[in-house]
């Protein structure tokens, strides 16, 4: 603290506006003002879960304050999510896109108010970002790449504005979209001018690489390790580094670490840590002690790869952390038609050092060739990697990827397995606009039968068909599918999130507990919805207040485990902090009620586990009906009234959003909705005094049941006669012949 009161101290800023600010208010100022205190009530929390301090605002500018440079990038990239699933459906001219920009540096603090050129730059970076995009400072770029799953754009060196010195601008990509070609280019134009080097190292054998993995080794310390090691053997295979002079190879090495951690995982007398935990450490200098302690294995496998001129080079060795020595190191050179053959080199040699003995059926399913069409390998890879990515596009992505690899080799299993993964994932989170739900759903059944018909101990087809028969209540054949699963690749951690999910629902939650604990195990730097899965199965259990810490962890990863948190704390009578969950769900989800979680999650099979879950949110003050909405029982239609109402009428009206919309049902009982954003059809009833529907495409294909009221306010000539009150909206409307 310097004299007079102000503070000087390191902080990552963060700088926001909106795109076309002056237009959107000359062509409607009410609206636009409304419109951005709206996304302000939904962004504001945001930033200030994350750490943040709003220290500025100006018009449609914010500037915030960050004592973590991390923070505040996560928190700017959930903002843009946030502002994008805001603006979905809105027309383009209507559109508040945010421009940020964040930049670390020294700030003066005197009272709340806050100086410094470190401020300068995150405004001018501003200026700089796209609609919908934020640009960053190299020193931001520099602090975060190795910690945060986030690619950047080099947009180079750029004169600004009253700063001294040109600022090196680096776009954040979103999840999945890899560089433009100019930036591919500028990678490769580096890589060129250390060619000589690498080729020095990689003629050697790899001498220099070897050398830097072995420096400085010693043993690790078994005290220190995070988990107890299992009682057989345990490794970990690093992301092998891609050696190849073109960046774009980075999915083969991606690939080829894979596919070992596969064949290694379905081998049962080997404890393999999962995907996700190891590729925390893709791209970063650590020591293999380091790896061992945390992830909790005695063995860590590492190498590098270089394919080029249809060759590869694999650089691979295998060490005991627990004694310090090098188990075994190999170099490999093959022509690239060989690299099955050697995977199963690397494979065999691991298994001859760690002593392991192969059962008949692990010796016959290693030994399957996956494909013999290279090309169709190659899709196969790429679509790994994009079934991996966090965007809600590369589900489609991964389809249209092992698609190109079937059409190569129609007999190729894991392609078929892929797709079917992809698809439910569609199917489950309801990305109907990458693929509609009822055609998902087929393709997730299809592909998996398909791969199973290739391939019979195909582990991740059975995981999928275990969820889709959850979900349609067969749960006897679920459970059996998901455990036939874990038994063929019983270090596979997604497996066993499946097995815990589809426990959960058939009323095994004590059993669904140790599974979920298994793949925290087998995966202990998990993605984040491992957390939410886990707070799920304890809530279950009625383990609330060891359910709380993995519930705060999940909600950095969205808002799926908001409504599972104001669950928990209500059980514990913390109905304030509860309430304080569930305020924030209706500023991101307007329409959660009970009735929507009701038909969301009709397949539990035991009644008093889905009255559980919904007491739960009552409590918490979740409204029963979309937008609080509380009609009043003389103004409810009776079955009769419905009936007459509904049958061979059409109904016009308005959302609750004001969004137009049409519904015609015919006589018999034949129903179809359309607004601006969707047309669906399906099928109508009445049923104890409700109005019942069956879209195939939303609700998972669940039905939904609502209530009509008269609108004591409304008239023939305001098409607000009446009111529809559904699980997911609230309508008004009139209804003609």
């Amino acid at each position: 603290m310097t004299e007079g009161g102000t503070e000087r101290r390191l902080a990552a800023i963060v700088a926001i506006d909106v795109a076309g600010y002056s237009r959107l208010m000359g062509a409607d100022e009410d609206g636009t003002l409304a419109a951005l205190k709206a996304h302000r009530a939904v962004t504001t929390p945001i930033g200030e879960r994350h750490g943040g301090r709003l220290v500025g605002m100006a018009g449609d500018g914010e500037l915030w304050e960050f004592p973590s440079v991390n923070e505040a990038v996560l928190c700017a990239v959930e903002i843009q999510e946030v502002m994008a699933g805001r603006n979905a459906g809105v027309p383009e001219r209507r559109q508040m896109l945010y421009r940020i920009g964040i930049n670390l540096g020294d700030v003066m603090i005197d009272g709340d108010d806050i100086y410094g050129d470190g401020i300068n730059v995150a405004a001018r970076l501003e200026t700089l970002a796209e609609p919908g995009s934020i640009c960053v400072s190299r020193t931001v770029r520099d602090n975060v790449r190795d910690r945060l799953d986030l690619s950047f754009e080099d947009q180079g060196e750029v004169e600004v504005k009253n700063i001294a010195r040109p600022v090196r601008v680096f776009r954040v990509l979103p999840v999945g979209e890899e560089a433009p070609a100019l930036a591919r280019a500028h990678a490769r134009w580096l890589k060129y001018a250390l060619a000589a080097i690498i080729s020095v190292a990689i003629v050697a054998g790899g001498a220099v690489w070897w050398w830097r993995q072995q420096s400085d080794f010693g043993p690790a310390d078994r005290a220190k390790t995070a988990h107890a090691l299992p009682d057989k053997p345990s490794i970990a295979v690093l992301p092998f580094t891609n050696m190849s002079d073109a960046p774009e190879q980075e999915y083969f090495a991606d690939g080829l670490t894979d596919d070992l951690i596969t064949d290694l995982s379905k081998i049962s007398a080997i404890f393999v840590i999962s995907r996700n935990s190891v590729f925390t450490y893709k791209g970063r200098a650590v020591m293999v002690q380091q790896v061992a302690r945390e992830l909790g294995v005695r063995y860590v496998l590492e190498g590098s790869v270089r394919r080029a001129n249809g060759n590869v080079r694999i650089n691979a060795q295998l060490v005991d952390a627990q004694s310090g020595r090098h188990l075994w190191a190999e170099r490999y050179d093959r022509d690239y038609k060989d690299i099955f053959m050697l995977q199963d080199e690397v494979i065999g040699k691991i298994v001859s050092v760690l002593a392991v003995t192969l059962t008949y059926n692990e010796q016959t399913q290693l030994a399957r060739r996956p494909t013999d069409d290279l090309d169709a390998y190659d899709y196969y890879l790429r679509a790994e990697q994009r079934l991996y990515g966090y965007a809600i596009s590369s589900r489609a992505d991964a389809i249209g990827l092992y698609e190109k690899a079937i059409a190569l080799d129609p007999e190729f299993a894991a392609a078929h397995a892929g797709i079917a993964m992809a698809a439910v994932d569609i199917w489950r989170y309801e990305y109907s606009h990458s693929l509609p739900g009822p055609v998902a759903r087929k393709r997730a059944y299809v592909a998996a039968n398909a791969a199973l018909a290739l391939d019979p101990r195909n582990a991740r087809a059975f995981s999928v068909l275990g969820v889709l028969r959850m979900v349609e209540g067969r749960y006897d054949e679920a459970v059996e599918a998901v455990r036939l699963a874990v038994s063929l690749d019983p270090s596979n951690s997604e497996a066993y999130v499946h097995l815990a999910t589809v426990l959960t629902f058939a009323g095994e939650h004590r059993e669904a507990l140790g599974a979920m604990e298994t793949a925290l195990r087998l995966n202990p730097k998990p993605p984040l919805y491992y957390f939410q899965e886990l707070g799920s199965v304890l809530f279950h259990n009625k383990r609330y207040a060891r359910a709380l810490e993995p519930l705060k962890k999940a909600r950095a990863g969205g808002i799926g485990s908001l409504h599972i948190l104001a669950m928990v704390l209500a059980q514990l009578g913390r109905i304030d902090e509860a309430g304080i969950q569930v305020k924030e769900l209706l500023q991101r989800v307007p329409f959660a009620n009970l009735a929507y979680y009701r038909a969301l999650h009709q397949h539990y099979r035991l009644n008093r586990d889905l009255e559980h879950r919904l007491d739960s949110l009552r409590k918490a003050g979740l409204p029963a009906w979309p937008f609080g909405y509380d009609g009043r029982p003389e103004d409810r239609l009776d079955t009769a009234a419905l009936r007459k109402l509904t049958l061979g009428r059409t109904w016009f009206g308005r959302g609750k959003d004001g969004t137009p919309f049409v519904q015609q049902t015919s006589p018999d009982n034949v129903v179809a909705f359309r607004n601006n954003v969707s047309l669906m059809t399906g099928t109508a009833w009445i049923e104890g005094g409700m109005l019942c529907v069956h879209f195939p495409a939303t609700l998972v294909s669940r039905k939904s049941c609502s209530y009509v009221f008269r609108n004591p306010e409304g008239a023939p000539e305001t098409g607000d006669e009446y009111v529809q009150v559904g699980v997911g909206n609230v309508l008004y409307f009139s209804a003609t012949p």
